[in-house]
């Protein structure tokens, strides 16, 4: 690693990549000429040797700072970078985003206007669909998708759309909550996730406001492959399992009523499970199903601390 320390700089821009360098050269490259005022930290996260020499190379076209890591694992990818930045706030892009050419800018001045309790900040994410995909399918699959396509700016603490794909945490805050759980997030072709809903959710119980603003825009390729039937199930499983492991590690048992509502729900989702249309009760239904299975075993062992 040969970081930069920019203690002038207000903000580090932090991309983590596995086996992706050429979206992470489109990234980069919509990036371009953004980056005076940004320190900018790509993380690889145990990417195979031909990805790896690509990574190499762009960090030194785009003069970023390099992090490699050995092993897999998105939390621990952002943990390093956290640990590694010199910055008051850190932002995350995944490395199939395209930030807006205003996105930088953006991002410099709604720090500089956000209050001082305000931790988290989130942004709009467009989804890019593949030219023979398709763009009708319902508002639950989307979200499984990440897309957060909201107008305006502001105050969002009560109800937040915040996605790791595209969102800036306070670094000293993030810090002092102990980063990202190693027990949530993407570690090779698994699909649980929820390591910044956790961030989220406990930053806000502790008196943190959460931001948002149409300005922090990007847009999101969607592969191929996340719009197959067979990938969302999986994708709704996970998310089920994601959120009452996030319920575990935040302490929080889940009530017998809340239990008894989606055991109940099971059976009747499985009834109108082949109804199509908007209701999605398929996915509903893998929710439900990865929700209950989670509780059926203790967390992964893997410790919530900086990696």
């Amino acid at each position: 690693m040969n970081l930069v320390r920019s203690q002038e700089l207000a903000l580090s821009v932090c991309i983590c990549a596995h086996n992706r360098s050429d979206n992470l050269a489109r990234c980069l490259e919509a990036l371009k000429g953004q980056c005076r005022d940004i320190q900018l930290i790509i993380v690889d996260s145990a990417s195979s040797d031909i990805h790896e020499a690509e990574i190499r190379n762009l960090a030194s076209l785009h003069r970023a700072n390099l992090i490699r890591l050995n092993q897999p694992g998105l939390s621990a990818a952002r943990n390093a970078a956290l640990s590694a930045t010199t910055t008051s706030w850190i932002a995350y892009l995944d490395d199939d985003t395209i930030p807006s050419e205003q996105w930088a800018d953006a991002a410099i001045r709604v720090i500089s206007e956000v209050p001082s309790d305000c931790s988290i900040i989130g942004g709009r994410i467009v989804p890019l669909f593949p030219p023979d995909g398709t763009s009708s399918i319902g508002p639950r699959w989307l979200q499984l998708l990440s897309v957060v396509d909201m107008n305006g700016e502001g105050d969002q603490t009560d109800r937040p759309h915040i996605v790791g794909a595209n969102v800036l945490f306070r670094v000293q805050t993030i810090r002092q909550a102990g980063g990202f759980p190693l027990s949530l997030g993407r570690s090779g072709t698994s699909l649980l996730s929820g390591e910044e809903k956790f961030i989220v959710e406990h930053l806000r119980s502790n008196g943190q406001r959460i931001w948002y603003s149409e300005t922090l825009s990007v847009q999101h390729h969607i592969a191929p492959q996340r719009l197959l039937r067979s990938w969302v199930i999986r994708r709704s499983y996970w998310e089920g399992a994601s959120d009452r492991r996030i319920d575990a590690l935040l302490g929080r048992r889940p009530s017998i009523g809340r239990f008894l509502k989606i055991l109940f729900a099971v059976p009747i989702l499985a009834l109108l499970y082949p109804i199509g249309g908007h209701r999605e009760f398929f996915i509903r239904f893998w929710y439900n199903v990865g929700w209950l299975a989670s509780g059926k075993s203790s967390l992964l062992g893997r410790d919530h601390q900086l990696g």
